[in-house]
């Protein structure tokens, strides 16, 4: 590694007096310095840190290779897995400062253009970078699980985000889907407005009441849209306590429900639950 270290005396030591400049290179020493963007996707144990930690034992890492992106809060951008493996052998490394960049950015610049960042990935590093946002939606996906008893992935974050924008394209999580970290915490008095919480609490009855994963998951989704549909009069509210209360079942074998026949099957539910709060 004497290129390496040939090219580190010419580099400034980054310590938190320095005046950080981007688009300059620094030397880091203490370790304790860096946070990781996402916290630890990489782990000492990961093949990926454990294979760099074989290429600088070799010498492979020369000044341009071992460089690692980070922002001037020592937020790392790009290199988690290197940061692992110079962490794991004590030795500093080169950091290079570049601006800020939101989570969605970073999982295109680490992964190309198909990020294989999962929604609820997404929406862990947002909580891990503190985002008051994800934290408190989070903190409303506790309450609602706990009080329907039902388990975390029948209330998945992308569906959590999809019911505050109005939007249930976000609720497959697939990559073009909108995710929270596309958002700033703008949003966050629409989170704490009564009627999102009365929603989220809602639909964690529904899936309570609908046993089977995917039909409650294929049901939620086209009630959901409907609901946040200015062109049709329908009440979530009233669906979901029809459904529970009106002593309606519904046969929720697996992959029972279609896109033509959810439609009638819903309606039924929700025009017995109108006529008995009609006589109610």
């Amino acid at each position: 590694m004497t290129k390496t270290k040939k090219n580190y005396a010419n580099l400034m030591v980054l310590g938190g007096k320095n005046a950080i400049k981007v688009n300059h290179n620094y030397v880091i020493e203490n370790h304790d310095l860096i946070k990781p963007t996402l916290g630890n996707r990489g782990g000492l144990d990961n093949k990926r840190v454990m294979f760099f930690i074989t290429l600088i034992k070799m010498g492979k890492f020369d000044f341009d290779l071992s460089t690692i992106y980070i922002d001037k809060n020592f937020n790392i951008v790009d290199g988690h897995h290197r940061v692992e493996a110079f962490k794991k052998l004590g030795l500093p490394f080169v950091v290079r400062i570049v601006e800020e960049k939101t989570l969605s950015e970073i999982s295109v610049f680490n992964s190309g253009l198909k990020s294989n960042w999962t929604a609820e990935e997404h929406f862990n590093g947002a909580k891990t970078s503190g985002f008051k946002l994800a934290l408190f939606l989070d903190e409303i996906r506790e309450v609602a699980i706990t009080k329907h008893l039902i388990k975390k992935n029948k209330l998945s974050a992308s569906e959590m985000f999809g019911l505050l924008i109005g939007n249930t394209k976000s609720f497959g999580g697939g990559k073009f889907a909108p995710t929270i970290t596309d958002y700033t915490d703008d949003l966050l008095p629409k989170a704490k407005k009564s009627q999102y919480k009365r929603l989220v609490m809602d639909y964690a009855k529904m899936k309570h009441e609908l046993k089977n994963i995917r039909d409650a998951y294929k049901i939620g989704k086209y009630t959901i849209a409907m609901h946040f549909d200015p062109k049709v009069d329908f009440d979530f509210h009233v669906f979901v306590n029809s459904l529970v209360f009106e002593g309606i079942t519904l046969n929720t074998g697996e992959s029972n429900y279609t896109a033509k026949n959810i439609p009638p099957k819903v309606l039924a539910i929700y025009k017995a639950g109108l006529r008995a709060k009609k006589a109610a």
